[in-house]
């Protein structure tokens, strides 16, 4: 039972990690192993360039602000 319940709560985080990478259009792999690596450390890293890194790129002239 426990173990059903693992695999259930692993395949929904899954689920719903995709769909925040898909709408938020993040690159998959690098968004995947920041999300594993924040579990791991127990906190969000918020400094450095991290979050830049998973982020869709940005154009340099107009419409492209981060807020």
């Amino acid at each position: 039972m426990k173990r059903d319940w693992q695999n259930f709560v692993h395949e929904q985080m899954e689920k719903d990690l995709d769909e925040i990478i898909s709408t938020e259009r993040l690159k998959p792999e690098k968004a995947k192993k920041f999300i594993d690596n924040s579990f791991r450390d127990g906190a969000l890293k918020t400094t450095g360039t991290d979050i830049d890194r998973i982020l869709p790129p940005v154009f340099r002239f107009g419409g492209g602000n981060r807020a």
